[in-house]
């Protein structure tokens, strides 16, 4: 995953991309970091977070066009698949 800003434009890239199936399923972009607990949690280290754009398939290489970010684009230093029906995360990933 990496979100590369050119030209005036910004883009979120996720590469050999696979989340298990779901529905309601969106991008949110974090300012924190996922990191493991102690006890062997997974959490991200600053919970708020900014929903971005519905996911477009469970699988593959696919961009979401986030110009309308800018230039209010807060840090961003993980992405998480969220699903707003069940109200929970599927998966986050630290960018790279």
């Amino acid at each position: 995953m990496s979100i590369t800003e050119k030209l005036g434009s910004l883009v979120l890239t996720l590469k050999n991309f696979s989340t298990g199936l779901g529905e309601d399923l969106y991008i949110d972009l974090n300012p924190g970091f996922m990191t493991r607990t102690a006890s062997g949690n997974n959490v991200v280290e600053n919970p708020n977070t900014l929903q971005v754009a519905a996911l477009k398939s469970h699988t593959g290489t696919q961009s979401y066009d986030l110009t309308y970010l800018l230039p209010n684009l807060p840090e961003v230093r993980s992405v998480t698949i969220y699903s707003n029906k069940l109200r929970e995360a599927l998966g986050t990933a630290n960018l790279g």
